[in-house]
């Protein structure tokens, strides 16, 4: 298949049109990717700087925010073939003391796929090994490219959830795609007025469009 990777700890992603992929395994589905976002990390990965050192094992294929269909099932998997999915990237592992209290978006032996951590695999591939689990069926009428964006909008979600908004002023600062994925969640999620501060003038427009009462540069 078709790939990026990165091999070595230099600038840039190699194309390989040949790079191999297994079968899928246990509860494993084989997806084929039909879009893929970049991320303000995939930037870091592709410099190979500080940043990317943490956060990233060699070697591996990037794209952490993927979504693709199902086109091969392992023996355990829990999807169909043809199912439409999007992938989550933070690979918990359901066995510590944070996945035990609910919190596994911060699992103490976190993996992540698009970033080396646990698995090579990664959204700039044409295919994708990804276990059953970490793959969430897509059954409405949005885009490939809108669902690439739940990944994002999980992280502002996450957060919004753990607070009391209901009825309570918000203040975002700074908008870019999280804080305007923010935003639009805050509304959905019963907040009162949303402000939203920036430096740029053009995403305090956008900041208006997702929902907010009013933009602050």
């Amino acid at each position: 298949m078709r790939a990026l990777i990165k091999r070595d700890p230099a600038e840039g992603f190699e194309f390989d049109e040949n790079c191999p992929i297994d079968e899928p395994v246990g509860d494993e589905c084989q997806i084929k990717v039909t879009a893929v976002s970049v991320c303000g990390s995939d930037i870091n990965l592709w410099k190979w700087n500080d940043v990317a050192r943490t956060i990233a094992s060699l070697p591996f294929i990037p794209g952490h925010e993927a979504v693709g269909i199902v086109v091969k099932c392992g023996p355990e998997a829990t999807h169909k073939i043809r199912q439409r999915v999007a992938v989550e990237n933070h690979f918990y592992c359901e066995n510590c003391c944070m996945c035990d209290a609910g919190r596994g978006d911060i699992c103490n032996k976190m993996k992540q796929y698009g970033h080396g951590k646990g698995t090579t695999q990664g959204g700039c591939s044409e295919l994708s090994n990804v276990s059953s689990k970490y793959l969430y069926p897509i059954n409405s009428s949005i885009t490939d490219e809108q669902a690439c964006l739940i990944e994002p909008m999980g992280v502002a979600h996450n957060i919004l959830e753990r607070i009391d908004i209901v009825g309570q002023d918000l203040l975002v600062i700074g908008c870019g795609p999280v804080g305007l994925l923010a935003i639009a969640c805050a509304r959905g999620m019963g907040a009162k007025k949303i402000y939203a501060a920036d430096v740029i003038a053009d995403k305090l427009e956008l900041a208006e469009k997702m929902g907010a009462d009013r933009g602050k540069k």
